[in-house]
């Protein structure tokens, strides 16, 4: 998906955004990793931290995300723009610390306000490639 495909999808998500945070959004941001590593090294470090917080939360499938993976912002890197939300998930601060304990680089936290499509539009790099999963209520989409 180029970043105007992620645009028109983005403008057709406003219900991903909640503007009354009725789903429980806890925080976004964009995760990222050091050096050079292979996407399926990126991924795996996201699963294993995913896991840990829905570990937390402490209900199978409870917690709501959206991730878009990023590729091509810099050669060779990758970079998780990211929101999560959960009745029990804690402090943003917890799982930044978590993210580089389990090997990923930086995780740029910020605490939830709506629009986070305009927040990855921002951050997202023109000539970069996407991929979206998103999960609400225990269903899973991969676009």
């Amino acid at each position: 998906m180029t970043k105007s495909e992620l645009s028109k999808y983005g403008r057709n998500a406003e219900a991903v955004d909640d503007p009354n945070n009725e789903r429980g959004w806890r925080w976004f941001g964009t995760l990222t990793f050091a050096g050079s590593p292979s996407e399926s090294h990126c991924r795996s470090i996201y699963w294993k931290w995913f896991r840990e917080i829905e570990r937390a939360e402490g209900r199978p499938n409870s917690v709501s995300f959206v991730c878009v993976i990023e590729r091509g912002a810099f050669p060779g890197k990758f970079r998780f723009h990211v929101m999560f939300g959960g009745d029990h998930i804690g402090a943003k601060w917890d799982w930044m610390l978590c993210w580089v304990e389990l090997g990923g680089d930086d995780a740029f936290l910020h605490s939830y306000r709506p629009f986070f499509h305009s927040y990855l539009l921002d951050a997202a790099d023109d000539n970069s490639d996407f991929d979206i999963s998103v999960a609400i209520g225990g269903c899973l989409w991969l676009l």
